[in-house]
């Protein structure tokens, strides 16, 4: 798994009904004919002083055949079923499983909907948000078409100009508008026709980062109301932490005084190294950390126990250690300033205050080099604990976090002249430093050779790896490799032998995927969008000559490509490097990346020619 696409705790439970619905593959002739959603804030609600009552109707047909689908909707301790009704459906409430390392506590309604040809049946479903902060989007999408939806939040007079909502990437059929009624309530209401079935195209950066939402801000006011509430979760004993402050004196013993950064880089490494990442949601508890000492305990935490085991470790040899919340890209509405709202977090980190900087830490990123920052959250806004009103900072987006790898070595066609052979060392660097210590240290052997036979030069399904050694840096993690490889199927002889090419594909885990743009719907996100650059030096068989081409070199809106052989001694030497200028590509450029696509699929893969020298 690449840092810069690695999971961080993900706490909105409209993003999993998106993603419970694309787990779906619904009967294309269902249609919801009519939709309409009412969202009311509420004072005065029995269990708290405000509350949102949610009601969604759903008119369903089937146009063709008789059909069933399911209605998933989720709820925690937070927010509860009121009401789940079909014709001939009961409801069914169970836990809700997520793959990877999320394991939510929320919990799934699900309604099986039978439906006939040519009839509709009528579905209902009301919730309460018993904890109001945890309304902060309206996701409108579903797991089929809707022809006609109506979705309505109306906040009461006495918090009309607190809270405020913002349209998201509405589609051309839809229409936000807004009144104050004759009791002084605002209302606004969006209106959309023809809405299509939401589906997960390949590559989008996350559902939440492409869908229509309608997003809530100012529930709790403004960012330092919010801050004091996420305070407000937090365990009042969370600075009562014996164990890790034990742990962290003798971490640090034998570090003299005035190496601060020492000390930090010390107790977050082993938080790293030794804390196992589990994401354990539920409901506010979201946003609650566990007690330093029980995550120690348990060598097991989720993002806010290990941020909040280094904060205490961090204070204990004196430190000034702080919580961090914080979101990653494509998963947040917004900033804490400008939208404030829970829906512009999803992660904590901690953070060691120092007189002349900040350094953010990340307990998740087991592999990670020291002062590593994941690309998810570099240059996000960061609310950082700070008395009542908390501290609002922007994490550096250093180039160094971003990854890159460079490959150097040699190859040499062996008697055969079929195979290809040489050795080889891989460099790491930023975000590629964990993502290929993860690979290395993989426990499905699989998955790490997959990857591992990606890397040397020749491009065959018949690449393998031999004398791998990892190289590790002074604070142990793994940033290169080194290792012999042969590759049976990289070298076609042609005209009897007189022809040689050499498939040396030397960035052959570049991703430069075609999009089906009949079927695309939604803007796309590289995952491993990493730089990557090689210099390969080949040897040339005795009785042939190498044919040079002109160096190829393509500029593009998403990256630089060159590659080039150049003669050296008696030797071809390939140099090649590939640098990301952006991963995202729209929706309305696809045309134009699929072309540059082509063009630098055909350089990457052009093979090196060679020529006997008597053959005429």
């Amino acid at each position: 798994m690449n840092v810069a696409t690695l999971r961080v705790i993900i706490t909105c439970a409209g993003l999993a009904i998106i993603t419970a619905a694309r787990a779906i593959a619904p009967e294309n002739n269902v249609i919801i004919t009519k939709l309409e959603a009412a969202y009311t804030i509420e004072a005065d609600c029995s269990s708290a002083a405000i509350c949102v009552r949610a009601e969604e109707k759903r008119t369903y047909t089937a146009t063709r055949a008789n059909a069933s689908d399911i209605w998933a909707t989720f709820y925690n301790e937070s927010i509860s079923i009121d009401r789940a009704k079909a014709p001939g459906a009961t409801p069914i409430y169970r836990a809700w499983e997520d793959d990877d390392l999320f394991h939510s506590g929320a919990r799934v309604c699900v309604l099986p909907l039978k439906i006939r040809a040519g009839k509709t049946i009528e579905a209902v479903v009301k919730r309460t948000y018993k904890d109001p902060m945890q309304f902060t989007k309206v996701i409108i999408a579903s797991n089929v078409p809707v022809r006609e939806g109506r979705w309505a939040i109306e906040i009461p007079p006495a918090l009309a100009s607190q809270i405020s909502v913002k349209a998201l990437r509405l589609p051309a059929t839809a229409h936000l508008d807004s009144i104050i009624s004759d009791k002084g309530a605002k209302i606004y209401t969006l209106t959309a026709k023809d809405i299509p079935a939401f589906t997960e195209d390949k590559y989008i950066p996350s559902p939440l980062a492409v869908v229509p939402v309608l997003a809530i801000s100012g529930m709790a006011g403004n960012w330092h109301d919010l801050h004091r509430y996420l305070h407000s979760l937090v365990d009042p004993k969370i600075d009562e932490a014996p164990a890790a402050a034990d742990l962290a004196r003798q971490l640090t013993a034998d570090i003299p005084g005035n190496e601060i950064k020492a000390k930090i880089d010390t107790i977050a490494r082993w938080v790293r190294r030794n804390i196992r990442y589990v994401a354990i949601e539920n409901g506010k508890y979201a946003f609650s950390p566990d007690r330093p000492d029980d995550v120690l305990a348990k060598r097991y935490g989720d993002c806010k126990g290990s941020a909040c085991l280094i904060r205490a470790m961090l204070r204990a040899v004196g430190i000034d250690g702080r919580m961090v919340w914080i979101g990653t890209r494509d998963d947040v509405i917004g900033d804490w300033d400008t939208m404030p709202s829970l829906g512009c977090g999803n992660h904590m980190i901690a953070a060691a205050i120092l007189p002349d900087t900040v350094i953010y830490l990340d307990g998740t990123v087991r592999n990670a080099p020291d002062g590593f920052v994941p690309p998810s959250i570099a240059g996000a806004q960061a609310l950082i604990e700070n008395g009542q009103d908390g501290m609002l900072l922007r994490v550096p987006d250093d180039p160094k976090s971003h990854g890159a790898t460079m490959l150097t070595g040699t190859a040499s066609v062996a008697e055969d002249m079929r195979t290809l052979c040489g050795r080889l060392a891989l460099a790491a660097s930023g975000s590629q430093i964990p993502y290929l210590s993860s690979i290395t240290d993989a426990i499905q052997t699989s998955r790490r050779d997959i990857y591992l036979e990606g890397i040397p030069p020749g491009g065959s399904r018949s690449c393998h790896l031999d004398s791998l050694n990892a190289v590790h840096s002074a604070d142990g993690a793994i940033i290169g490799i080194q290792a012999t490889y042969t590759d049976d199927g990289a070298v076609i002889s042609a005209s009897g032998g007189a022809k040689l090419y050499i498939n040396v594909s030397p960035l052959r885990g570049i991703s430069l995927p075609l999009f089906d743009l009949p079927k695309r719907r939604y803007d796309a996100k590289i995952p491993l969008a990493d730089d990557a650059a090689a210099d390969i030096t080949i040897s040339v068989p005795s009785g042939y000559t190498a044919e040079y081409a002109t160096p190829a070199k393509i500029s593009t809106h998403w990256y630089d490509l060159s590659i080039e052989y150049v003669p050296d001694n008696d030797n071809v030497r390939c140099r090649a490097s590939f640098k990301w200028k952006t991963p995202y590509i729209s929706r309305a450029d696809m045309e134009a990346w699929n072309e540059a696509a082509r063009k630098a699929r055909r350089i990457l893969t052009t093979p090196l020619s060679l020529s006997r020298i008597n053959a005429q």
